[in-house]
């Protein structure tokens, strides 16, 4: 919260001349790089720690497939505290850590915030699911993690790393799927699996080749055009 009020401090022209009329714009907070923004007083968003405005409760995040409550990214972690801020401004301390096993790869460690008392919020009928009376929030242990690339693709070489993406790896991806059909594997077993999958790429990397042997084609065939008439213009 002291970032987000030092960055107001750097830009006191910038918010004199908002004055209130014009949204400002969004800053996150460098202690909190992966905090979620929301609607202000202002018309503009800026990081819950403070209770959100009630004309602003259905531009709040929702989680569909939990009965349209409120999604995690609510709410927003302190990292220095080790706490989560609620929509209303009431936090979530650390509760307990609860392990989920995997049958491929190693177990989630998670860790589970909750609030001490969800009494009279007048969004508990939003954020609360089934008869639970108080509101819980957890993340694993690969959160620092996320956080890290958060900051990193807010970058400008963070994003032009990522817009490589469409060609190295969507294009690829959307060839497989699509164009051979290859949207799950046929085999069991992780060295038949991976025999299919070395399959695919050869077919992905044989067409590759055979567009990249057209346009050389192409490109030769122009360019004996050009010497068959330069040659003439001589003679």
């Amino acid at each position: 919260m002291q970032a987000a009020q030092e960055g107001d401090a750097k830009h006191p022209q910038e918010n004199k001349e908002n004055n209130g009329k014009k949204p400002r714009r969004v800053k996150v907070p460098v202690a909190d790089p992966d905090s979620a923004v929301m609607p202000n007083k202002e018309g503009g968003y800026a990081p819950n720690y403070n209770p959100v405005a009630r004309e602003d409760w259905g531009k709040l995040p929702r989680r569909p497939q939990s009965e349209n409550k409120l999604d995690r990214a609510a709410f927003v972690y302190e990292a220095g505290k080790d706490v989560y801020s609620c929509p209303m401004g009431r936090e979530l301390a650390f509760a307990q850590t609860k392990t989920k096993g995997r049958t491929t790869g190693d177990d989630s460690e998670y860790r589970v915030y909750q609030c001490e008392s969800c009494a009279g919020c007048e969004l508990a009928g939003a954020c609360l699911a089934g008869k639970s009376a108080r509101r819980t929030v957890s993340h694993d242990q690969h959160e620092p993690v996320r956080r890290e690339v958060a900051v990193r693709m807010k970058t400008e070489s963070g994003k032009q790393t990522y817009a490589r993406r469409a060609h190295l790896a969507e294009t690829p991806s959307a060839f497989i799927k699509q164009v051979i059909g290859l949207r799950q594997f046929f085999l069991r077993g992780l060295e038949k699996v991976r025999m299919e999958w070395l399959w695919a790429c050869a077919a992905f990397n044989i067409r590759k080749l055979v567009l990249a042997r057209e346009r050389m084609r192409a490109v030769v065939g122009v360019a004996g055009a050009n010497v068959a008439i330069t040659g003439a213009k001589v003679v």
